[in-house]
Parts: C-alpha cells; structure tokens; sequence
C-alpha cells in the first residue's frame, strides 16, 4: 500500500501550490476546513504594509492517513513579530535587538545622568575647597582670631622700617609737616660773629630785659622781644629806646617744610605746643605794653597747656626737652602775673619765649 502524500496542493487564485508539511514547526493547531483557509487568505492581502507571507501547515495524525486531510492553518504574521520582538522606526529595515541603536530617551537620560553628575561634583569640589582654606587658615592661626592678629600671649614684634613708619636711632618717625612760624620781633643788630652778638645780649639782660642769638647762614641776630602784633610789639621796644640800645621791630620767618623721619613722639609734642606757643608770646607782649589779660582769655591758654601731656625727657632730643622746659617756665611766670600781677617778672616770661623760639630753630635745621 502506498504511503499518503506529506503534502498538499492547494489552488489559490486559480493558481495551485503544493506545501511540504514537514518543513513547517508545529506551534498551534487550528481545525478549520479548507474553506475558511481561503476566507484567511484573502483577508490577509487586503493588509497591505506586511511585505512577507506565510502559512503553516501541520502534520497530520496517524488516524487521519488515507482521508482527506485537514490543514490547520495560522496567521504567523502576527505570530512572527510576538517571537522575533523585532523594533521599528529606523528606515525600512527591521533591526533585532542585538543590532537596535539607542533610543531617544535613553541618550536623554545619559545627557541628564551626565549633567547631574558633573553639577554635583562641583558642589562637592568647591566644599571640599573650603575645608581646605578653613584648615590652612587655622594652622597659621592655631589660637583662633582673625587673621592678622596676634594670638593670645604670642609675642610682639618690634617695629620694623616701613614707607610711613621708620626707624632712627631706635625711634619710630613718621613724614610730619612742620608749620612756619611767623612772630613779630624786636632786633637789636645782626652780627658776623657769635662773640659781638654775645656782647649786644649781655648788655640787654643786664638792663634786666631779654634777649637771644639766632644762627642765620653765616650771621647772627640778637632778638630783644617777641610778640604777635606788630603795635604792640613796638610800645613793648621803647624801653630800649629810654636805654639808647639800637632797634628795631620786625616780623620774621621760622620755615618748616615737609620731613619725612620726623621722630613720632616730638611731632605730637610740637603739634599741640605751637598752639600755646603762640598765646603765650602774645599774652606776654600785651602785658609789657600796658594792656590786661580777661579771665576768659586765660582760662583758654589754661584750657591749652592742660592738652599737652608731658614729654619722657629721655626720648626726645636735646632740642626738644629745652623747648619743653622754655615753654613751661614761660606758662608758668604768666600765671604767677595773672595770680599777682607783679610785672617785674613779665620779662623773664618773654626771655622764656625767646629761647624757646631758639630751640625750635635748632630743632627744625635737625630735620630730615
């Protein structure tokens, strides 16, 4: 007996095709008869995007050999792209998923992955950094305070040169503008050498008036006087005239000038004495002129002696202790006259003033 065919001739369309069922993978049986075959194929080209056809055939039962065979039939378009998983969207191909590119959300994702990370990183970076400077900081300032301080119990240092803060002789200077002074004088002659201006001043102070030598280049000028008004200066300087002494009333010039090592402690003397310098010369040829002094006015040279603090002798040069002394000593003669008005001493105030002025003289050609 011969054995039944494996396979089946089916015409379709008016054209027949013959299957081998023994090709085709069994995956799921359908009992249909050949007619709704026919109803699935041409249900099947009516779909028009699927560029591929298949059918599948299964093999038949044992109890079915010799009769007309029945095929199960599947649409394994569907079937096909539930297996194979195959991605759409790029071209016309299909591509697997061992072939796919990236899609679009996941390069999103790796740009925002990307930019979170880096953000996050600075953040980290820039805290790191300042526990950094922090730690460097306190290890150049282990016992706390701010920056550029002194640590508790930590040494000083001493003073160092500087632009503005110098050193001489052990003494801190400072640049310091020395003003000018510009008193009214009595002069009683100018003189080539020392000895005949010294002979001119014996004289006055013998009269029981006063008087000084001033070094002016290569001359020397003997002053018998000094005041503020040029008027009352001159009513001061007619007790010279009374002794036939040779004078004459002026006003003259101490310059100062811009110095740059100016030591710190004479200039804050001097700054506050010129004030009381100048009061005192005035006060003082007033009185010998005949005129008084108000209570109030001298409540004000009070008000400005009280100002200067005493001056440590050994820090200062010579120059400077003698004025201090001479402006003292003339302060001092004019408030025993204000408490009881004994004129006698009214001149030794003024030859206090005139030393004075002599010192400042000296100690300005010091400067540098």
């Amino acid at each position: 007996m011969d054995k039944p065919k494996q396979g089946i001739s089916i015409k379709i369309n008016g054209q027949e095709r013959e299957y081998n069922v023994n090709k085709v993978e069994k995956e799921k049986k359908l009992d249909i008869e050949l007619d709704t075959y026919e109803n699935h194929e041409v249900a099947a080209a009516k779909e028009a995007e699927e560029d591929d056809f298949a059918w599948v055939l299964p093999t038949t039962s044992g109890d079915e050999k010799g009769s007309q065979p029945f095929v199960a039939i599947e649409d394994v378009r569907n079937l096909s792209s539930k297996k194979n998983n195959k991605f759409k969207g790029f071209g016309k191909k299909n591509f697997t998923p061992k072939s796919v590119l990236p899609s679009k959300s996941f390069l999103i994702s790796v740009v925002l992955g990307v930019l979170i990370g880096t953000g996050f990183g600075l953040i980290v970076l820039n805290l790191l950094t300042d526990d950094i400077i922090q730690e460097q900081v306190s290890s150049s300032n282990p016992q706390g305070g701010t920056v550029g301080q002194k640590a508790a119990g930590e040494e000083e240092e001493k003073p160092t040169a500087s632009d503005d803060n110098k050193q001489k002789d052990g003494v801190n200077t400072i640049p310091f503008k020395v003003g000018t002074l510009n008193p009214v004088v009595i002069q009683a002659g100018i003189f080539s050498t020392l000895d005949s201006g010294q002979l001119i001043v014996d004289k006055i102070k013998n009269l029981g008036y006063s008087a000084v030598i001033l070094e002016n280049a290569d001359t020397y000028i003997v002053l018998g006087g000094i005041g503020s008004n040029v008027d009352l200066v001159k009513q001061m300087s007619s007790v010279y005239a009374e002794n036939n002494t040779e004078h004459f009333v002026k006003p003259i010039t101490i310059n100062g000038g811009d110095y740059q090592n100016v030591p710190e402690i004479e200039s804050q003397y001097i700054g506050k004495t010129i004030p009381l310098y100048n009061e005192l010369a005035s006060i003082s040829s007033s009185l010998i002129a005949g005129s008084d002094i108000t209570s109030e006015k001298w409540q004000q040279v009070v008000g400005l002696y009280k100002e200067i603090k005493p001056i440590e002798q050994d820090k200062v040069s010579e120059h400077i202790q003698s004025f201090s002394t001479n402006i003292t000593k003339g302060y001092e003669i004019l408030n025993t006259y204000y408490e009881t008005k004994d004129k006698a001493s009214l001149w030794q105030s003024q030859q206090a003033l005139l030393d004075a002025l002599r010192d400042y003289q000296l100690w300005v050609n010091t400067l540098s």
